[in-house]
């Protein structure tokens, strides 16, 4: 072995996701309020939701595997 290669991984930044204004959301036309929930002591998740017609399993699946590449990525 005549060369090495040493790959050393970019320093971690924390993650934070993006904070809404939902009290400006709701004076968004369209918007509606469609999922509350306390998930911790001092944490409420709040969705929002805007379009035509309801939300059905294809969206929400879609929302679960978002959710669920953003937990892993917290995880790392």
């Amino acid at each position: 072995m005549s060369e090495v290669i040493v790959d050393t991984p970019a320093p971690s930044q924390e993650h934070k996701p993006p904070t809404f204004e939902f009290e400006e959301q709701k004076a968004t036309q369209g918007f509606e309020e469609w999922f509350r929930a306390k998930v911790g002591p001092d944490k409420q998740i709040l969705i929002s939701y805007r379009g035509e017609t309801d939300i059905g399993a294809k969206e929400i699946q879609k929302l679960i595997d978002m959710l669920s590449a953003q937990k892993a990525a917290l995880e790392d």
